[in-house]
């Protein structure tokens, strides 16, 4: 039996899977319990401004209406406004950019530093001790939760290495000298 491979960011496997995903995510949010005006608000204003925030936000029209101005919205980049922040959802995102793009760069360069020398190494020595310990660790890796890895891995860099801050973020070109000063 032949098995058919979709590759995820093939247009035609990704558009009907984000139209999925976010019908499933549109249902989800209408059925679950609680009026998400009275959660913004409490019970701090009289049952007509809440009526009046309703209609404002467009809760009060039918469901279909609703699902195709959010795809109406989506489609032009509107994510709305955030409840806890008040302003434009999109300015928190571009706000957090910069940090994701660098988190996600440094795992890349650290995965490829790491993994290839060890790959190479481990398909060498086929079937010894080093490549048994290898598949071994990765394995393990594998079958932890990522925030308990993310703790250990705090927990080696920065408190037993100091190589790394335990929180928060430091400055560009914070980890430099300290990397060579291990490497020397």
């Amino acid at each position: 039996m032949k098995h058919r491979y979709y590759d995820m960011t093939c247009p035609r496997v990704m558009v009907p899977t984000v139209l999925i995903l976010m019908t499933a995510l549109f249902f989800m949010m209408h059925i679950l319990p609680g009026d998400p005006v009275q959660i913004m608000y409490g019970d701090f204003f009289t049952e007509s401004y809440l009526d009046e925030v309703r209609h404002e936000l467009g809760l009060d029209r039918p469901m279909y209406e609703q699902y195709l101005d959010f795809l109406g919205k989506f489609l032009r980049f509107d994510l709305g406004t955030s409840i806890r922040y008040k302003v434009p959802v999109w300015d928190k995102v571009r706000d957090r950019m910069p940090i994701t793009i660098e988190i996600a760069v440094g795992a890349l360069i650290s995965s490829i530093i790491l993994g290839i020398p060890v790959g190479i190494y481990a398909s060498l020595h086929k079937g010894g001790k080093i490549d048994e310990l290898i598949r071994l660790f990765t394995l393990s890796l594998y079958s932890m939760p990522n925030f308990w890895v993310a703790l250990i891995l705090q927990l080696f860099f920065g408190t037993i290495l100091h190589l790394l801050p335990i929180c928060g973020r430091s400055p560009p070109g914070f980890y430099l000298p300290r990397i060579t000063g291990m490497l020397t």
